[in-house]
């Protein structure tokens, strides 16, 4: 009985010693969500980017448009 106590307390030290130097999957898998997070955000950053560029070329190009009032505009407020 006695060697099968020292027996299972052996295997449960080396276990224990085992377990602190294996590989931890979760955290492997945590660094890989958190550079596929970063590289998100940094696409979405360069996106965003580019749309405010593309927004401000396409106001350059349509401000006759926002100057001029259109007529129909001017005749409905006068008849009211």
């Amino acid at each position: 009985m006695e060697y099968a106590i020292i027996g299972l307390l052996s295997i449960a030290i080396i276990l224990l010693i085992i377990s602190f130097f294996g590989r931890d999957k979760v955290k492997v898998l945590e660094e890989q969500v958190d550079q596929l997070t970063l590289t998100v955000m940094q696409e979405s950053y360069v996106l965003k980017k580019k749309l405010k560029v593309l927004e401000e070329e396409l106001l350059m190009n349509d401000t006759s448009f926002e100057i001029t009032p259109t007529t129909s505009n001017i005749t409905k407020s006068n008849s009211d």
